[in-house]
């Protein structure tokens, strides 16, 4: 009889959300994405006041800068699963985990789970079966960006990109580190048009 509770899940991720979460400061690479969709959005704007315009450009930054942050925070929080439980991984009690978050997270376009450099996991699968035993090293156009959260031992958010799965995403990769040696790392898929859709939307609504 599977006895498992998904109650260990929720006590590491609150245990090191606040450790592992931190604030979202690399944020230049969004700024040209950024600035386009503000220059198309003040297009619209009846007023073009300036300091109109420039309160509009910083709600928006702070709504991206938020909504970002709290994606971030699921993908640490698993990391702090990963960690105290990497020795007793079974493909059900993962999947579950996963099916948890991806059930509670908006703009997720999918989660994965990467041994090493190889995907061993990715929910939810269906439409996402690209992605699954993808190998980072034979995939020279992201491989860097791997390596170089791995090197610096923190998340980093890259994108959009073409996602191998089809469609463009941001990904947020972070790296697990256990024992004080790099095991594998974490890939929070995020659907940009549906992010940034709701993020117009909700300003539009302030």
């Amino acid at each position: 009889m599977n006895n498992w509770s998904p109650a260990p899940f929720y006590g590491a991720l609150k245990r090191n959300a606040i450790l592992l979460a931190m604030p979202f400061t690399s944020f230049i690479f969004l700024l040209s994405l950024l600035q386009s969709l503000i220059n198309a959005e003040v297009e619209n704007l009846e007023s073009t006041d300036a300091i109109e315009v420039a309160d509009y450009a910083n709600n928006l930054k702070n709504q991206v800068n938020s909504r970002l942050n709290a994606l971030i925070h699921l993908s640490n929080g698993l990391s702090g699963y990963l960690s105290a439980y990497h020795n007793e991984l079974e493909d059900d009690k993962v999947n579950h985990v996963l099916a948890t978050l991806y059930k509670d997270a908006k703009h997720i376009r999918n989660f994965g789970i990467a041994i090493g450099y190889h995907m061993e996991y990715v929910y939810p699968l269906q439409g996402n079966e690209e992605a699954l035993n993808l190998d980072y090293r034979n995939k020279p156009e992201q491989l860097p960006l791997v390596q170089k959260a791995i090197e610096m031992r923190e998340g980093i958010l890259a994108g959009p990109i073409n996602l191998i799965q089809g469609g463009k995403g941001l990904i947020y990769r972070y790296p697990v580190y256990i024992d004080d040696q790099y095991w594998g790392i974490l890939a929070t898929v995020i659907d940009t048009d549906s992010f940034l859709k709701d993020t117009f939307s909700n300003l539009s609504d302030e």
